[in-house]
């Protein structure tokens, strides 16, 4: 069978030759998911102190395989939407005069890097006029999880980064 994506699973072990660098390993800061703590965001390298307002908790995230977006909670989500150039909703007509940030997440003390085309899409309709094209962040506001403000990094984030979960290390 001819398979186009690179996405493999792998139990068990990990794959140095699949990495673009080194590991970085995040404990697991609550048990129940794949839970850890972030620092902040950055928008092409500057700190956005989003996370500052939960003190020593910081920011919470969840890894999620079966989420096709990243989500977190509104009060967070819709300055970083606007940080990142889309306004006031994640979906905009944009040109090519638009020029979208990199969005970084300080996990461990190391910024994991987003270029555009990992956190969003672009594409142009028929009904669009030439040079006018549809985009769309793979971002969603949600609401109280029952765990407190949390971060859902999904497959956007999945797919810009090589994961390894280690559940008897707990990281």
């Amino acid at each position: 069978q001819h398979i186009e994506d690179a996405a493999e699973i792998t139990f068990g072990d990990y794959h140095d030759s699949r990495m673009a660098s080194e590991l970085t390993w995040v404990n697991v800061s609550q048990e129940g998911y794949w839970q850890f703590q972030f620092a902040d965001f950055l928008i092409d390298g500057r700190p956005t102190g989003l996370c500052k307002k939960y003190g020593r908790r910081k920011c919470q995230a969840v890894l999620d395989t079966g989420s096709s977006l990243m989500m977190g909670p509104q009060p967070d989500l819709d300055p970083l939407i606007r940080m990142l150039g889309f306004g006031n909703d994640t979906q905009m007509n944009c040109t090519d005069a638009n020029k979208f940030p990199k969005l970084s997440f300080l996990i461990g003390g190391k910024m994991m890097d987003m270029e555009p085309e990992d956190y969003m899409d672009r594409s142009h309709g028929p009904e669009q006029p030439k040079g006018v094209d549809n985009c769309w962040a793979h971002m969603m506001p949600i609401g109280d999880t029952g765990r407190g403000p949390i971060f859902v990094l999904g497959m956007p984030f999945l797919r810009a980064f090589y994961t390894v979960y280690d559940v008897h290390a707990k990281r």
